[in-house]
């Protein structure tokens, strides 16, 4: 059994909680992307159009 001192433990364990929420974030994205054409919206690439699309006001 290897032993890894608390730091690098506690380190490793953000990282991969951090790596858990990019991961659920990215599906999030990918499945609002999926429905909004069903709508007539469509948007630009990559989270930025996300965010413009969400701040963009209807009319």
């Amino acid at each position: 059994m290897r032993f890894v001192p608390v730091e690098q433990q506690s380190c490793l364990m953000l990282l991969r909680a951090r790596h858990l929420f990019i991961r659920q974030q990215t599906a999030v994205v990918n499945s609002i992307r999926a429905y909004l054409p069903s709508s007539g919206s469509l948007l630009s690439s990559g989270r930025r159009g996300e965010v413009e699309h969400m701040a963009a006001p209807t009319s």
